[in-house]
């Protein structure tokens, strides 16, 4: 349905790997705990998504990086769980 409104001139093209990623850190973020959320987010935010936003924009953010992101971002939880 989105690519039917971004055809269309309604919506914005988008990076689909890249907004993925940030979708499934936004819902892995809520189902942290507050303490947890403190550690994860800056990491996640500065480290992994500054990274990702840097190679989407250059056109080479693929579903694999996405994959190897998200993998990282669980790594970190998971130590602090």
């Amino acid at each position: 349905m989105r690519g039917l409104f971004v055809t269309a001139g309604i919506l914005p093209q988008r990076d689909e790997n890249f907004a993925l990623l940030t979708n499934w850190l936004a819902r892995t973020v809520a189902t942290l705990p507050s303490h947890h959320v403190t550690q994860i987010r800056p990491f996640a935010e500065w480290h992994v998504i500054r990274d990702a936003r840097r190679r989407s924009a250059r056109g080479r953010y693929s579903f694999s990086a996405y994959k190897s992101d998200r993998g990282n971002i669980r790594a970190a939880v998971r130590f602090l769980t």
